[in-house]
């Protein structure tokens, strides 16, 4: 068996974070060409093979609290579950196989408690490990050979005196087959009143023969009322096959015979490193995302497929669980066990682990970062709006408004304008000044993603924020919209159209040097000046009528000959 190789991680999440309840299985991976979909929903969790056969390698471990359920969907499937740990796996809530096959391995052993409940066409529980030819075998003909004969007449396999024990002290339902495999198999823990069930519900046409088999080191304790333990079809036949041998069915429950649960028994022969190979080697790849979609991951410039990019996922939540094992006192001889197929590979364990949380960290933050730009920009856009709706009022009243409370009404418009040229250039220096934040921080982001990577494999965050300024209208009078009446700037210093901001023209004195055309208007009678000429009256027209046809200036353009709102 060849050691494990170096680990290199590409840092990819796609749906990210998937989380469960505590006691349900975690860090579930499909191997060996099989593939598929986990999820969870409070304290259900949805098992889906793509295909017939399906083999699944939980890094976390395998266990159904009470009240939880395990659903393993399809029709006809069959599911082989690898299970990672030290301790045995406890169903005490329900798992559901339906139709399907059920094949559940953990060399630590398997206690279905009082509450627990197993139900699918066949259900094998095996405290026996199997090598990665057997799960190549599992995922080509969904079979485990070696446990497929009668167990009374063909030669058993070999099972070692350090597996651990399997208990059923819940309801194991099954269609036509329960293969239990341990050191020691009951239906009874040792010294307990509980004892567990089987109920068999096929019919005469579909199967005339219904077999619960035992392979162990030990005869099979069971006990109950005979007519409790066991329930079938009275037309359908029962084999009880244990390979050494059993106490009954029947027996008082209450007597000493009876088994205990194990732990603490894996050791380095229970775990595959070829298996451990393929799924680092998933991740084995440079990877990019672009903030634009984080839904759409490229591995090596190609884009993943939906398939692709759940395979990567389950690869990372099996190395966050199977690492997490690892720092967990009471998994020491697991901890142990992997450091011995790992050897000098295991120290890259921590640090993938490491580069993972960075990774979702990071790509946690992008939708909010995204958010927050989106947010600013839309404040910048609505100040624009409010600003030429503001400029469009104004203007109207120098063109239009007359009579005694004209000059209140202009002053007051006046008063709205200015106040609306302040917002804006607040709402442009905040966009400018979020903009100039978020690009460092994607900089950032990508600099961490670098330092956190394994043999150069890294996660790429592409994409850039851009701000986008926007044209605004020009008060006719050019002496409005002044953050201060002195300071030679008004509201043609609007960043207008322009990405960065340096457009701003620190020189524009309109404010200043241009007559204020509503005093102007206000002031005005029928009676002309006869010392005013007549080639200074068309100018003074042309120049009224330039002003008050409220054109939209970009500032940057205000000094270009011919441009109506140069000065």
């Amino acid at each position: 068996m060849k050691k494990l190789n170096k680990l290199s991680l590409s840092l990819v999440v796609g749906s990210l974070l998937f989380t469960q309840s505590y006691a349900l299985p975690s860090g579930g991976k499909f191997t060996h060409g099989t593939s598929g979909s986990i999820s969870v929903s409070g304290g259900t969790m949805n098992i889906s093979g793509s295909k017939t056969n399906s083999v699944i390698q939980w890094g976390g471990g395998f266990n159904i609290a009470n009240g939880e359920t395990v659903n393993f969907k399809g029709n006809g499937y069959n599911y082989l579950n690898i299970v990672y740990g030290s301790k045995s796996s406890h169903i005490d809530g329900t798992l559901e196989g339906g139709t399907n096959n059920i094949f559940l391995i953990n060399p630590n052993g398997i206690v279905v408690g009082k509450d627990g409940s197993i139900n699918a066409n066949r259900v094998f529980l095996s405290a026996s490990s199997i090598g990665d030819k057997e799960m190549k075998e599992f995922a080509k003909d969904g079979k485990i050979s070696a446990f497929e004969g009668n167990p009374l007449t063909t030669a058993s396999p070999v099972i070692k005196s350090n597996a651990g024990n399997v208990i059923n002290l819940g309801t194991i339902t099954a269609g036509e087959r329960v293969v239990m495999v341990g050191n020691q198999v009951s239906n009874m823990k040792y010294g307990s009143t509980d004892y567990g069930k089987f109920i068999f519900t096929n019919k005469k046409e579909q199967s005339n023969t219904v077999y619960l088999d035992v392979y162990s080191n030990d005869i099979f304790v069971i006990r109950g009322p005979a007519s409790n333990t066991i329930k079938k079809e009275d037309s359908v036949m029962l084999s009880i096959r244990p390979n050494k041998g059993s106490t009954g069915p029947g027996g008082d429950p209450t007597d000493t015979i009876g088994y205990k649960e194990t732990s603490d028994l894996v050791a380095k022969d229970n775990i595959s490193n070829e298996v451990l190979n393929s799924i680092f080697n998933d991740l084995k790849f440079n990877s990019s995302v672009d903030i634009s979609d984080l839904s759409k991951f490229y591995k090596d410039g190609k884009i993943l497929t939906a398939d692709e990019l759940t395979s990567i996922n389950q690869s990372m939540d099996f190395i966050t669980a199977l690492y997490g094992q690892t720092q967990d006192s009471n998994n020491a001889t697991f901890a142990n066990a992997l450091k011995e197929v790992l050897g000098n590979s295991y120290g890259n364990l921590g640090k993938a682990n490491q580069a993972i949380i960075k990774t979702k960290e990071i790509l946690s933050q992008i939708p909010k970062i995204t958010e927050q730009q989106k947010n600013i920009q839309k404040a910048y856009d609505q100040a624009v709006d409010a600003y030429n709706e503001a400029v469009k009022k104004y203007n109207a009243a120098l063109s239009g408004v007359t009579g005694s409370n004209a000059s209140e009404t202009i002053t007051a418009l006046k008063t709205v304008l200015d106040k609306a040229y302040n917002d804006l250039k607040n709402a442009e220096a905040n966009l400018e000044s979020t903009t100039a934040s978020n690009n460092s921080s994607l900089k950032s982001s990508n600099e961490t993603l670098a330092s956190v990577s394994i043999d150069g494999y890294k996660l790429t965050v592409n994409g850039e924020y851009l701000a986008d300024y926007k044209t605004v209208n020009k008060p006719n009078d050019n002496n409005s919209g002044s953050n201060n009446g002195n300071d030679g700037t008004d509201s043609g210093d609007i960043n207008n159209g322009n990405n960065n901001g340096s457009n701003n023209n620190p020189n524009d004195t309109i404010g200043q040097q241009e007559p204020d055309i509503a005093t102007a208007l206000l002031m005005q009678t029928t009676d002309e000046d006869p010392n005013i000429n007549e080639d200074d009256k068309q100018a003074s027209i042309d120049e009224a009528s330039t002003q008050e046809s409220g054109n939209a200036c970009i500032v940057s353009d205000n000094f270009k000959a011919g441009n109506p709102c140069s000065r």
